[in-house]
């Protein structure tokens, strides 16, 4: 027996125990397997878990930190994480920061959208707060069907693959890796008559370094091994392609502006991929994509038409915008300042209402005019609220003097 197969066996008595409640039990099993695969996240988390429910709360603590080293875009870790959030919060404002940051990591998470949802749409917050179990807002499952976390393309950085496992439906392995280095033959111009313009959109170009261009290329969808449309699934979808063509060159015109620093305009392009007939393969590669773009660190942010936006909010995820209005509902807590933005604001009438999360610990206070430079998160809320998580927050005006 391997090595790997006798630890697995130690994560499925550990887990056992864990089920009848025999935590310290447990707790020992999972530190024995912590030792012999250091860099494995799942006995770490379980583990975080164990201690909690032992109401060793300095134990949780270490395991998490020791979580956040080992990988930090663990979905089990991000859900327990904003838990502790949730549990620790001063108010219904910080439990919500806490869940945006996690979502930022994981937008398709169910578990973190619904634990987002619950903390903005009920009444009694205190209540919620109190009562919420980890069974509700964290999915602790088995040591053989773990949840592996979103692979992100990471600036200037090398990706590790998971040996073994599935991430969002693509099954890692030497084929596959093989697969995602076969670089795209170039398009003919006629596809290009196939794509579509964005709307709401004014972008203005950055340049991009040759290792960010070659990473956008290995990211390709015109291989003839893929299913380009889902044919399975019967549920309506915002948006809809009648031929693969159109699909394939408006995926191609996205790298394309990507690979010009065309940021915003390509990030729309795979968000009407993401939201459409297209196969799970085919999303699981634009949400590869748009994870790069957020995580970019050049962005230039622009002035968006809020009214395209209003119209197809789900277009505009990871586009970088400037907002200029007044702030209210100030709050701050311990990783920054949470405020409502009303966009445009005029002295009587705004255009918009946006919720804007900054780092900055004092980024502004009740009345303030402001400049907001951030990146734009959609589909949070039962609402559609539109949350804008912030780069930077510049007060233009403070008690009628201008800054």
């Amino acid at each position: 027996m391997s090595e790997r197969s006798r630890n697995f066996r130690i994560l499925k008595e550990a887990y056992r125990s864990f089920k009848r409640k025999q935590y310290a039990n447990a707790s020992v099993i999972l530190e024995k397997s912590i030792q012999s695969f250091p860099d494995n996240p799942y006995p770490v988390f379980l583990l975080a878990v164990t201690k909690l429910y032992s109401a060793d709360l300095a134990g949780a603590n270490t395991a998490m930190e020791k979580l956040q080293r080992v990988n930090p875009s663990y979905i089990p870790f991000l859900q327990l994480r904003a838990f502790m959030g949730l549990k620790s919060a001063t108010g219904r404002e910080q439990a919500i920061a806490f869940y945006l940051d996690a979502i930022e990591k994981a937008p398709r998470d169910k578990i973190l959208l619904k634990g987002l949802r619950q903390c903005e749409d009920l009444n009694n917050f205190a209540s919620f707060q109190k009562n919420s179990r980890i069974t509700d807002l964290v999915e602790v499952k088995g040591p053989g069907i773990v949840t592996l976390p979103d692979t992100v393309l990471r600036r200037a950085r090398k990706i590790p693959l998971a040996s073994k496992g599935r991430v969002g439906g693509i099954k890692w392995g030497r084929i596959a890796v093989i697969v995602f280095l076969l670089i795209a033959a170039v398009i003919t111009g006629l596809y290009l008559a196939g794509v579509r313009v964005p709307e709401g959109i004014r972008d203005k170009t950055i340049t991009i370094d040759r290792k960010d261009a070659e990473r956008i290329d290995m990211v390709d969808i015109s291989g003839s091994g893929y299913g380009l449309f889902d044919r399975l699934n019967r549920q309506p979808v915002k948006e809809f392609y009648t031929s693969p063509d159109v699909m394939i060159a408006e995926f191609n015109e996205a790298r394309k502006l990507m690979k010009q620093g065309r940021f915003n305009s390509a990030v729309v392009m795979l968000n009407r991929i993401m939201n459409s007939n297209a196969s799970q393969v085919v999303k699981q590669k634009c949400e590869f994509l748009v994870k790069f773009i957020i995580d970019s660190d050049d962005r230039f942010y622009e002035k968006p038409d809020v009214k395209a936006i209003q119209q197809k909010p789900w277009l505009y995820r990871g586009a970088a915008f400037e907002l200029e209005g007044k702030t209210a509902n100030v709050k701050r807590f311990g990783n920054g300042t949470g405020f409502t933005l009303m966009v445009d604001y005029d002295g009587k009438n705004f255009k918009w209402i946006a919720q804007v999360f900054s780092p900055e610990k004092d980024a502004a206070v009740n009345g303030d005019s402001v400049k907001v430079q951030g990146v734009y998160i959609y589909g949070i809320g039962s609402e559609g609220n539109a949350y804008i998580s912030s780069a930077r927050v510049e007060v233009t005006n403070r008690d009628g003097k201008s800054k």
